[in-house]
């Protein structure tokens, strides 16, 4: 049973460890605090963490994560359900990769999967090799996820392959998970900027950028890699998370309900003709 500072545990499930946070503690009654200053557990604290001493002899408090990582991702969802700039996620796919994620049963990484069919841009792709700035893990190690699916990437895998291209909605939820994180830019561009809390990316990012319907009109190029912000999930997405399925015709939609038929794991709505899809 793993024991982490409260500065720790709110980095697993990005949130830093900020008046916001020991307000909800506090306000919560799993905190106190001494005339001394030093914060202490509550007995209603107490079963979810303990008092211990630090690496500098310090008596703080440790949390379980088992026992109190759903409070912090109540604390998350509750933030981004109210906040001004909430969001919608999507994963763009190939018709062809469906089987194979009934299959296995989850979204995964690029460096987790294996006999897919890729639609990404080769030149930009070689860049998600780079390791992002908080776990030092391979852009690769993620599944990616966009807040805006009608992007740069859409329009250059649509001109590749056609009404092939699906996209799929993920449930916010999935952003609770450990280690999520974002970025205002595609992830692979060197200007992109990396965000391990939602509530400093939420507050910070250019949402009016993020959120437009078109990059054409801009020549600084700003918007183009606004728009392809992202959402980054560590190894997988179970397709629990998978809310819908967009494509662009009616024949592909009915191509991918029959597919879907034969698993009884993704019984999911099918939308097609998208407004979400260029006319190309």
């Amino acid at each position: 049973m793993k024991f982490y500072s409260t500065k720790e545990i709110c980095q697993i499930y990005g949130l830093q460890f900020n008046p916001f946070v020991t307000n909800f503690l506090i306000n919560n009654k799993y905190v106190f605090r001494s005339d001394n200053g030093v914060y202490h557990l509550t007995e209603l604290g107490k079963q979810y963490g303990k008092m211990d001493l630090n690496h500098n002899n310090q008596r703080r408090i440790f949390w379980n994560k088992e026992k109190f990582s759903p409070i912090l991702q109540n604390l998350k969802k509750n933030f981004i359900e109210n906040h001004k700039n909430r969001f919608k996620l999507y994963h763009m796919t190939h018709i062809d990769n469906l089987k194979s994620i009934c299959e296995i049963g989850a979204l995964l990484s690029h460096n987790q999967i294996k006999n897919y069919t890729d639609i990404s841009n080769q030149s930009v792709n070689a860049k998600r090799s780079k390791q992002e700035p908080f776990c030092n893990r391979s852009i690769h190690d993620y599944v990616p996820l966009y807040f805006n699916p009608r992007n740069a990437m859409l329009y250059n895998v649509q001109s590749n392959f056609g009404n092939e291209v699906i996209i799929l909605e993920i449930d916010v939820d999935i952003s609770l998970q450990p280690y999520t994180l974002f970025t205002y830019k595609n992830a692979a561009t060197n200007d992109a900027l990396f965000f391990d809390d939602v509530i400093e990316f939420l507050d910070d990012a250019d949402w009016s950028s993020i959120n437009r319907y078109t990059w054409f009109d801009d020549p600084t190029g700003i918007t183009k890699k606004a728009m392809m912000s992202e959402c980054l999930i560590l190894d997988k997405i179970p397709i629990s998370f998978i809310k819908h399925i967009e494509c662009t015709t009616e024949e592909i939609g009915n191509k991918i309900v029959d597919l879907l038929s034969n698993y009884s794991n993704m019984p999911l709505t099918v939308y097609y003709d998208s407004n979400l899809f260029f006319k190309i």
